[in-house]
């Protein structure tokens, strides 16, 4: 009776020292707990099989651009739940926190520069791009801005981009009627 005893302890142990070796093996750490068949294909690790993924599940939908983004570029080491969800986690803040940190307010995720969101965006400066404005390239007002990303030095007032015609004005003469430049 001892020895069944020992035997069966032995099996038990080796049961669970298995499922140890297992846990502590899988190159995803140990929050994740899932079989690997459930991402990866039966050929090899590497492959994973994006019909049975489903990155919704995460938590962090693949949206827009990042849906094309190689799984590599974001998940640099396999432990999957250390990479950051905001976009500052992934992108350099070329504004140099000009603009804050709520990247969503002028960008989405279908492109960082698409002219309509730009427009859009414009709505929540003190400029609103109204009228004729609406339809000037950004270099026209933002000047060498536009490649530096740093907006905060760009007139706001009339006055700030159209001087010169407001000096030129005569009918009425602006200058001789004393309109303010302010």
């Amino acid at each position: 009776m001892i020895c069944f005893r020992r035997v069966l302890f032995l099996i038990i142990s080796l049961i669970f020292l298995g499922q140890a070796q297992n846990r502590a093996r899988n190159p995803h750490g140990t929050t994740l707990k899932m079989e690997c068949s459930t991402c990866h294909t039966t050929s090899d690790f590497n492959t994973i099989d994006a019909y049975k993924f489903n990155h919704d599940r995460t938590g962090y939908p693949l949206i827009g651009q990042h849906r094309d983004v190689p799984c590599g570029q974001c998940h640099q080491s396999l432990v999957f739940n250390r990479v950051g969800v905001s976009c500052i986690d992934c992108h350099a803040d070329i504004h140099q926190n000009e603009l804050g940190i709520r990247c969503e307010t002028c960008h989405t995720t279908a492109g960082w520069e698409n002219r309509m969101d730009m427009l859009d965006a414009h709505s929540a400066t003190n400029f609103p791009l109204v009228g004729v404005h609406a339809n000037l390239e950004c270099a026209s007002c933002h000047g060498e801005q536009t490649t530096s990303h740093r907006f905060s030095n760009t007139p706001v007032d009339c006055q700030g981009c159209h001087l010169t015609n407001f000096m030129k004005t005569l009918s009425p003469s602006h200058q001789k009627a004393g309109f303010d430049l302010d």
